[in-house]
């Protein structure tokens, strides 16, 4: 059984002190001394250049921002050297057949980028960017590389190990000591020991001419079974590619950014523009709200969980972190009332927290601490009251829990919601994209704010966005003044009276540009027909 290693405390609050000279009777010794986090730390070294380089490797993993294990008291970047050095304290020799991974391959480069940037991520931007590296990296194999694993296996070293930071976390034994660099798991040692004799050396990229970074791009243009990708998908993975030799560019590996000098058509992507299809109207929502209460106790437990996010534009797990605390009732059901919002619960693998469980976090965009009101309208009030009566917060205070007592998962609420949609709508509407998905209860709540008139800064501030991310996401489902502009164009068609009824001025009147322009003269316009029509010429056209 795999021991789970304990969380690793990082920090950024790092000292450097002056080198301590210290001479005895038969030598003399250099010891580079700082602290973290308040915990000081040295190593002593046996002639003053020694001690000078090292001193200068942390001073420079500081100035580039890079965390240092509390533990250790080292840099991440170089948790290899300290491994070394600790076993050359401890007499332990590393054979000649196991080298350690070379600093100037991708694969070396990759593991310490990821390194670099783990504690300062969120957990899914960890997972984001260890399945593009995971992607990306076979590209970047050498072609002349003996006994290649299976595609795979090597996806999975790569996944689950390399690119996974926790994994690898030094880990103290039960006898104490210094932490220890882990073995990885039995079944990809070999894996993982292959690749990190098989990658191109890193300055390999560096070449304008090659063809190996478009090879990368290619590679993640595509899905796993060789089809295209989505652009979402694509423009994510490479944002991590491009970070990752960007870090590499800072550590002087590389010149320059490699992707900068490639010149390809940009995937077109939507940019997370709203489909205005998906939007459900009041009627339809109340619909799927109350076939939601009907599917069967767990479905019940859930009619608020949906309608907080249709009345009020919650997210999925801004509805999971909810307490009675954060929720500002009126004494009547017929009032508004309030949410106070402090953090989320968003749903990521526990592989990627930092606690190997399931972690609440701040609000999306948002620092730690910040909050956001939101308005409760008088239906989700009501629904709210009877919610908290008959079903009373659970052990951890959260008002919406799953019958076991657990944070309500996305495949249990994505279940109830498309039995919901097969009670709701007609044929015709679950083949089509309305409400698809439970997010698109969202959205249908902020078209409804802006098309209600509401000014965008408060909308936004409502929803959690910034304007110009408001008015990009939701360009689609403005509609404005579209019922007067049609009426406008029908009279520029003569399909009415090009005088409105007061006196031209009216809403169904011609703008006076058109009116006035040469066509309006009647010159080479057919004349409107205002003979009296009979019953069947009015069918045809």
């Amino acid at each position: 059984m795999t021991t789970v290693p304990e969380p690793r405390q990082l920090s950024y609050d790092v000292r450097l002190w002056k080198t301590r000279k210290t001479k005895r009777a038969k030598y003399t010794t250099y010891r580079v001394r700082w602290e973290v986090t308040g915990q000081e730390k040295g190593e002593s070294f046996t002639t003053s250049g020694l001690a000078s380089s090292f001193r200068s490797k942390l001073m420079t993993a500081m100035k580039e921002g890079v965390a240092f294990d509390v533990a250790t008291g080292w840099p991440v970047t170089m948790d290899a050297e300290y491994a070394k050095r600790k076993a050359g304290k401890r007499g332990v020799k590393t054979a000649p057949s196991e080298p350690g991974i070379q600093v100037d391959t991708w694969y070396s480069h990759a593991v310490e980028f990821v390194d670099s940037m783990w504690a300062a991520a969120s957990p899914g931007h960890r997972k984001n960017t260890a399945e593009a590296l995971a992607h990306i990296t076979p590209a970047f194999i050498r072609p002349d590389a003996p006994g290649r694993p299976r595609a795979a296996l090597l996806r999975k070293a790569l996944y689950t190990w390399a690119f996974d930071a926790r994994s690898r976390l030094p880990v103290t034994s039960k006898k104490g000591g210094d932490p220890a660099s882990p073995e990885p798991p039995q079944n990809i040692a070999e894996t993982v020991a292959w690749l990190e004799k098989n990658t191109i050396p890193i300055t390999d990229l560096g070449d304008t001419e090659n063809e190996l970074v478009r090879r990368g791009l290619d590679l993640i243009s595509k899905r796993i079974d060789g089809r295209p990708a989505a652009p979402a998908t694509v423009a994510r993975k490479r944002s991590a590619f491009y970070s990752c030799l960007e870090y590499a560019v800072e550590r002087k590996r590389l010149p320059f950014n490699p992707v900068d000098q490639i010149k390809r058509r940009p995937v077109r992507n939507s940019g997370g523009v709203v489909d205005r299809r998906v939007v459900c109207n009041h009627d339809q929502a109340r619909r799927l709200l109350a076939a939601v209460a009907a599917q069967g106790k767990t479905g019940a437990r859930l009619a608020a969980f949906f309608a907080c996010m249709y009345y009020s534009g919650l997210r999925p797990e801004e509805c999971n972190d909810l307490a009675p605390a954060d929720i500002v009732l009126p004494a009547t059901d017929d009032e508004w009332g309030w949410f106070i919002l402090d953090g989320a619960d968003p749903e990521t693998g526990a592989r990627w927290t930092d606690s190997g469980k399931r972690e609440p976090r701040e609000l999306k965009h948002r620092a730690k601490g910040d909050t956001r009101r939101v308005p409760i309208p008088p239906p989700l009030v009501a629904l709210l009251r009877a919610h908290l009566a008959d079903y009373p917060p659970g052990q951890d205070g959260k008002v919406f829990r799953s019958p076991r007592g657990g944070p309500v998962r996305s495949n249990t609420y994505g279940r109830i919601w498309k039995a919901a949609r097969t009670a709701a709508l007609t044929p015709e509407q679950v083949a089509s994209p309305l409400a698809a998905t439970p997010y698109d209860l969202r959205h249908a709540c902020v078209s409804t704010w802006l098309n209600g008139m509401v000014q965008g800064s408060q909308v936004a501030e409502w929803a959690g966005h910034s304007v110009a991310v408001l008015y990009r996401v939701y360009a689609k489902c403005i509609d404005g003044d579209v019922d007067t502009q049609l009426r406008r164009i029908e009279t520029a068609l003569g399909l009415t009276r090009a005088d409105g009824p007061g006196g031209g001025t009216g809403a169904d009147a011609v703008p006076r540009m058109c009116r006035d322009s040469p066509d309006s003269a009647g010159h080479d316009r057919t004349p409107p027909d205002t003979a009296e029509q009979s019953p069947d010429d009015r069918k045809v056209g």
